[in-house]
């Protein structure tokens, strides 16, 4: 039962980056999504110990940011769809922290998440995703 749970974990995870990455030209820009620190401690209370998410936004862009387990199940919306100016975000702009709680503000348990950035710039949509880890 284990080895078919982390199969599925392992599944989800690649259909997400075949899915996600150069789905919409992402190639066009370089939004250079990271965060850091990365592993980051989950529910910690020092900003310098939580997930800052950072991104490049070259044109002024509808963005969201969502955060999903392994499993596919949606676990923080960080973005919900704002209208940004470009910028560095993360760095010299607005700061997006994941302090490692879901949507209901509990403690998320320690592992990988996949955090998804989709952008729309002139009516194209762009998506990207990165690998956080959380730990306690």
């Amino acid at each position: 039962m284990k080895s078919a749970k982390l199969a599925g974990k392992a599944l989800f995870l690649l259909a997400t980056l075949c899915v996600f990455v150069g789905a919409a030209d992402a190639a066009d820009y370089d939004f250079n999504l990271h965060t850091y620190p990365n592993p980051f401690f989950a529910g910690e209370a020092q900003l310098s110990q939580q997930a800052n998410v950072a991104f490049n936004l070259p044109n002024y862009g509808t963005v969201s940011i969502h955060i999903y387990d392994f499993e596919g199940n949606l676990v923080r919306t960080l973005v919900p769809g704002d209208r940004l100016p470009p910028g560095k975000y993360g760095e010299l702009k607005g700061y997006y922290i994941w302090d490692g709680r879901d949507d209901n503000y509990d403690v998320v348990a320690r592992g990988p998440y996949v955090i998804v950035f989709e952008v729309t710039i002139e009516g194209k949509i762009y998506r990207d995703t990165f690998v956080a880890i959380a730990k306690r």
